[in-house]
């Protein structure tokens, strides 16, 4: 995943450095070398460069003051289908894999573990919640440089002009976390969330890490 984030309180193990170096070849081929050496702004830039057609701008905040990073990141994107189609595709591995990973494992069944390869080290997420045609949630338990303790959400509630709002959330980042990487972390969810619109609204499968 794009942006994997490292902690400055422990040496890196070689699984750490390994999931570092895909996270490094994943910001290059999104650009985010720049932004990443770059200034604090251009990364808070980056973090809302989404298709306006698809996606709000991501919600990322911080204070250049305290270089705290305030609330999870965050996308909503309006989808032409039935709550049943999305569920199945954001808590199954065979829809998962649809428009996010090629190698992804998962089961909708809480308690479960979801497995996520991107080339390295897999990343591990315990799927925490299930409500069928309404809201997925995982935590990670550790393993992945920096998404320790983080949650993922997705949500599924009626649009107001018809349709489907899914509501995605990536929260629980810890303060060190440098802006620019946190960054390009909500920038590859943007992307991803997009794929999910187009592989439920044409069936298409269209994983953004093929």
């Amino acid at each position: 995943m794009a942006g994997q984030l490292t902690s400055k309180a422990r040496a890196m193990s070689p699984a750490d450095r390994s999931s570092l170096q895909i996270s490094r070849r994943i910001s290059r081929r999104l650009g985010f070398d720049s932004a990443s050496k770059g200034s604090l702004g251009a990364a808070r830039m980056a973090a809302c460069v989404t298709t306006p057609s698809i996606l709000r701008c991501s919600l990322i905040k911080s204070s250049l003051q305290e270089g705290i990073m305030a609330g999870p990141l965050m996308h909503t994107v309006t989808i032409e289908g039935n709550p049943g189609r999305i569920y199945e595709a954001i808590s199954t591995g065979k829809g998962l894999a649809s428009f996010w990973t090629r190698d992804s494992n998962a089961e909708p069944k809480v308690g479960s573990t979801a497995t996520f390869g991107f080339g390295g080290p897999k990343l591990a997420l315990k799927v925490d919640k299930l409500e069928p045609g309404k809201l997925v949630r995982w935590s990670s338990p550790g393993g992945f440089p920096g998404w320790e303790g983080t949650s993922i959400t997705w949500e599924i509630v009626p649009a107001k002009d018809g349709g489907q709002e899914v509501r995605f959330s990536h929260a629980g980042w810890p303060e060190s976390v440098p802006p620019a990487e946190l960054a390009s972390v909500n920038y590859t969810w943007g992307r991803v969330v997009g794929r999910l619109k187009k592989h439920v609204e044409t069936g298409e499968s269209v994983p953004f890490f093929a």
